[in-house]
């Protein structure tokens, strides 16, 4: 046999040993103690060994006798805010009856392996259990519901202003609610003598902090368009997707999605019937108004110099944004999205006040691009021809000019964006056509020559 196996073998037969021996000892104690509570046990100081439960009852009121009803139990908030309740409000009081049934089960039963090491303490230094209280649960959760609707604080995000040219980041600042509960349990294992319980306060961290914004220290872009105030459902809209907008983060190598971060546009979620633009022609939609949204963070993005990857214009001109520099947003079928190319994060800021929604991207210094748009204008000549008519009027040989007419034209404006003086993208915004109209030159009759140009 091996030394490991005769080891293993040996503990064991000791630790049989051990339980056997505890386990005649919870016998004699059940047999010696019986309806009373075993030696060295004691309930907040004070023993009950040899005390049946009407004796164990009666000294336990004695020694720790009930608060009066009025009582006045204080909660507490971390800073110093109080709501008063008193103990008949809420029931609460000693649980005697609890205490002594706890006292007396001490010592009289073996569970491996969580008794054996509490009859060991027994047998080593006695047992000293907490006086249990009672409530009633029901009313504590009332009081607590009440006090956290009125002490609660939501988390306050970092927020970024620019003024005179500068980038300040405001701090953050966390939220809290009272936890419900913890504050129960803190109830729970207190005293009945306690006057202050402090509440337990669960912390609530801001969605975006000033460590988030470290790195923004410069506007990249701003674009602004207008709306019509009076059309207030298109209106609360458009305000409603802005601030679900402002001071949205994108991280470097991110991608944007604008339908992704508005989410939704649903009853549910705030947004109500406004006209949208479907196909050629008007009608009303939930969430109209978001597209000029759209289009005003896809101008910043444009002048910021993105790489746009997701952009669909509208089926006709739009009255808020150059011609071509529109974006189209359909849930679930047409998106708009960009990605961060940048070294540093990118932060998306909206404000719509008045009649005017702006959308500016900050970010860092060393990504900012020189971003110019700018109007181009191609000339395309059509020559004009010429047609050739017989005129008896006039003798053989002889030609007259009746029009001379004109050369026609293509007018074609392209707008060009250029970033850093190249040039990255070009689109037609308008085109004017004017057909050329043919000279009419007349001449003779002349049968034994042929008309020139026939």
């Amino acid at each position: 046999m091996s030394s490991g196996l005769r080891a293993l073998l040996l503990l064991s037969v000791v630790f049989l040993q051990a339980f056997l021996a505890v386990a005649a000892a919870v016998l004699v104690l059940r047999w010696c103690y019986g309806d009373t509570v075993v030696a060295g046990v004691r309930v907040g100081g004070v023993s009950l060994a040899g005390l049946n439960r009407q004796e164990a009852l009666a000294l336990l009121q004695k020694r720790f006798p009930q608060p009066r009803p009025e009582s006045i139990l204080a909660f507490v908030a971390p800073d110093g805010e109080t709501w008063k309740v008193r103990h008949e409000e809420i029931g609460w009081a000693n649980d005697y009856e609890e205490a002594v049934d706890r006292a007396m089960m001490v010592g009289k039963h073996l569970r491996l392996p969580r008794d054996l090491a509490a009859f060991f303490k027994l047998a080593r230094s006695g047992v000293d259990l907490s006086l249990p209280t009672r409530f009633d649960e029901r009313a504590v959760r009332s009081v607590l519901t009440e006090i956290a609707a009125s002490y609660c604080r939501k988390p306050r995000d970092a927020r970024v202003v620019f003024e005179a040219g500068n980038v300040t980041v405001l701090p953050d600042s966390p939220g809290y609610v009272i936890d419900i509960e913890q504050t129960i349990a803190r109830l729970r294992a207190a005293p009945v003598t306690t006057c202050r319980l402090t509440l337990a306060v669960q912390s609530i961290q801001p969605a975006l902090t000033a460590d988030d914004l470290r790195d923004i220290n410069t506007r990249l872009s701003l674009f602004a368009t207008r709306f019509d105030p009076g059309n207030q459902a298109r209106t609360h809209n458009l305000k409603l997707a802005a601030g679900l907008l402002d001071h949205r983060l994108i991280r470097p190598g991110e991608v944007f999605s604008f339908n992704e971060v508005v989410g939704p546009r649903t009853p549910d979620r705030g947004f109500v019937q406004a006209p949208v633009l479907v196909g050629a022609h008007l009608t009303n939609g939930i969430g109209g108004g978001i597209c000029q949204v759209a289009t005003t963070l896809y101008n910043a993005a444009l002048l910021a110099g993105f790489h746009v990857l997701d952009r669909t214009g509208h089926t006709r001109p739009v009255p808020y944004a150059p011609p071509g520099r529109d974006a189209t947003v359909v849930e679930g079928v047409i998106d708009f999205r960009f990605r961060n190319d940048r070294r540093h994060p990118v932060l998306i800021t909206t404000q719509a006040s008045d009649d005017t929604l702006v959308v500016a991207l900050y970010g860092h210094a060393e990504d900012a691009q020189n971003t110019v748009f700018r109007t181009e204008t191609v000339r395309k000549v059509l020559p004009a021809t010429s047609i050739y008519r017989v005129d008896p009027s006039l003798g053989p040989g002889e030609t007259k000019i009746a029009d001379p007419g004109r050369d026609g034209y293509v007018l074609t404006t392209y707008e060009v964006m250029l970033v850093n003086n190249r040039e990255v993208h070009r689109v037609v915004v308008a085109e004017r056509r004017v057909s050329p109209r043919a000279a009419v030159i007349l001449t003779g009759p002349t049968p034994s020559h042929a008309i020139p140009g026939k």
